[in-house]
């Protein structure tokens, strides 16, 4: 924390030195551009499953610095952001993080705007300002680059620090947190020197006007985003309630989730099929809640043929309940076909090979997995070898063969032993890898408010 401090202190000191005198005008730009920026990090929220706030400041920021590449610039970047860390009640340290790492991103950026000023015949350093030369191939040449300097600066501090903090490779958390970010901020360079343009050639209203209803639909979407987490949460909850029935089973729908995400990444499926299949295989035994199958998930040693027809209707009654929710109706077809079998001996519904949804396979086959890595009653837990074989077994019979291939390639069952022991609560010899941080999203709790942020 001390050193990023410093290097904040160090790099303003060194844009102070290195560019052209700080006039009132910048200071003036500086401050508009950077009380836009406050109330974009006040819009930020919390991804899912991730400790990295998103942000709309860095383009109000970077168009600050546009317009005012000075002193100016970096000063104010760095108190927006520490007002609006302190306005949310941030913890100090984080607090401290945040502004100086957006402070030193900001200084950074305005020392390569400024460096066109040094490459003038004329040796006028003003001519590093927007407003002063227009926006020729030179200043869009080094605007580039400091606007990818900036971006590339603040993800390196925010997934370095969070990688120290975690014990994380930096690699494999970038990819997990901000690698999917990355294109977005590309493709908002253009909108970035619009926003510089407006305020230059159009003036303070005509930049509001554009800006405004932006923070409008980013207010809307930050609102859509915390609505499914509650959601989400709502969900976590009925399942938790569900498992409290049956203490044999408590966290097997969160694994089933985890690993049917890994089934399905393996087998080449889109993330948005993940995220869908990840969902269903978290709701797929939400039936159980009823009342019928209470003294059924308790009884001890095996059930009796009625009692098995019993159980064997939960596909339906899960299928059922997640019917009732407009947002999850997709999720009805493999929710009740996920106890069917590639030869047709499963159930409710009979059904054979691809008749079965694709997405009712991968949870058929997670759903086993962890059922054989389960302790009963009436048998211990198969170690990670006899469930390999029993998943070879049931290749072409009870499981689609296409994910059987796929699971049972070496680096993908790494990947799901990997995902076991964290369950376990066995401490691996390697971390895990940015794809299985991502399937353990379910099972691993929020952080703090207090989250490092990408601004």
């Amino acid at each position: 924390m001390t050193a990023i401090v410093a290097m904040n202190v160090v790099a303003a000191i060194a844009v102070a030195f290195l560019t052209a005198p700080t006039t009132f005008d910048d200071w003036q730009s500086a401050a508009f551009f950077s009380i836009l920026g406050f109330f974009g990090v006040l819009l930020s929220y919390q991804r899912r499953g991730s400790a990295v706030s998103g942000s709309v400041s860095i383009f109000l920021f970077l168009s600050g610095i546009l317009v005012t590449p000075t002193l100016a610039a970096s000063v104010s970047v760095f108190v927006a952001a520490l007002a609006a860390n302190r306005f949310q009640k941030k913890p100090l340290n984080k607090t401290l993080f945040n502004a100086s790492q957006c402070g030193i991103a900001a200084s950074i950026a305005v020392l390569i705007l400024s460096s066109q000023g040094r490459l003038c015949s004329d040796v006028d350093v003003t001519c590093a300002r927007f407003g002063h030369v227009g926006f020729d191939t030179v200043h869009a040449v080094l605007f580039c680059v400091a606007a990818l300097v900036f971006i590339g600066i603040n993800h390196l501090l925010v997934v370095g620090a969070l990688s120290l903090a975690e014990s994380r490779q930096f690699w494999s958390t970038w990819k997990k947190l901000l690698a999917s970010t990355l294109i977005y901020d590309v493709l908002a360079l253009p909108i970035i020197a619009l926003l510089a343009w407006s305020y230059i050639q159009l003036g303070i209203w005509w930049l509001l006007a554009i800006v405004l209803p932006l923070f409008g639909l980013r207010q809307l979407y930050k609102q859509n985003a915390q609505l499914e987490k509650v959601t989400e949460e709502l969900l976590q909850l009925v399942i938790a309630a569900m498992e409290a029935r049956d203490p044999y089973t408590s966290g097997h729908s969160r694994r089933v989730s985890a690993y049917s995400r890994i089934i399905a990444r393996t087998a080449g499926m889109t993330s948005k099929a993940v995220e869908r299949i990840g969902m269903a295989a978290l709701l797929h035994d939400v039936g159980k809640i009823h009342e019928v199958y209470a003294p059924l998930l308790r009884k001890p040693g095996f059930l009796t043929a009625e009692e098995v027809a019993v159980i064997q209707t939960h596909p339906i009654k899960s299928a059922e309940l997640v019917d009732k929710v407009t947002q999850l109706r997709d999720l009805v077809p493999a929710v009740r076909a996920h106890h069917e079998r590639w030869d047709g001996r499963g159930y409710p519904d009979r059904l054979a090979a691809e008749q079965i949804p694709l997405a009712a396979r991968v949870i058929a086959l997670a759903d086993t997995i962890d059922a054989m890595r389960t302790t009963r009653p009436y048998r211990a837990a198969l170690d990670p070898e006899t469930v390999r074989k029993e998943v070879a077994a049931g290749h072409g019979t009870q499981f689609d063969p296409m994910l059987v291939d796929a699971l049972l390639e070496k680096s993908a069952w790494n990947r799901l032993l990997q995902t076991m022991r964290r369950f376990e609560g066995v401490r691996s010899e390697e971390p895990l890898s940015d794809t299985e941080l991502e399937k353990l999203e379910f099972a691993r709790p929020s952080r703090p408010s207090g989250s490092y942020s990408a601004a």
